[in-house]
């Protein structure tokens, strides 16, 4: 298990969805390495999924029991409303803050 400025994940990659309209979303569009991910792409890289090419990514790749509660996040907020945020521990494609107010944290998923 890896703890990084108090956000613990097992996984070597951050993965998790916010609502856009978020202040950590509101950081992390204001950073130089904030960048759109497109839906097929599958690398652990830090990004952000949002629209179209967070269904493509969710569903293209993944099984509904990985991401299922994405599903239902879009059906409770709708799609234009989430970002799926992917944070590599490896600084590929970037770095972006950790968040610090957790309830803003919809769903955390393990990605790689």
């Amino acid at each position: 298990m890896k703890i990084r400025t108090d956000f613990i994940t097992n996984s070597s990659s951050s993965s998790f969805v916010v609502l856009k309209d978020s202040e950590y979303y509101k950081i992390i569009k204001g950073t130089e390495d904030f960048h759109l991910k497109n839906g097929d792409d599958t690398s652990r890289c830090t990004g952000v999924y949002e629209g179209r090419d967070l269904l493509h990514f969710i569903t293209g790749e993944w099984t509904e029991e990985s991401f299922g509660g994405v599903h239902q996040l879009i059906a409770k907020h709708g799609l234009e409303n989430l970002a799926l945020v992917m944070i590599s521990d490896e600084w590929m494609g970037g770095e972006f803050p950790y968040p610090t107010d957790y309830s803003e944290i919809l769903f955390t998923m393990e990605y790689h």
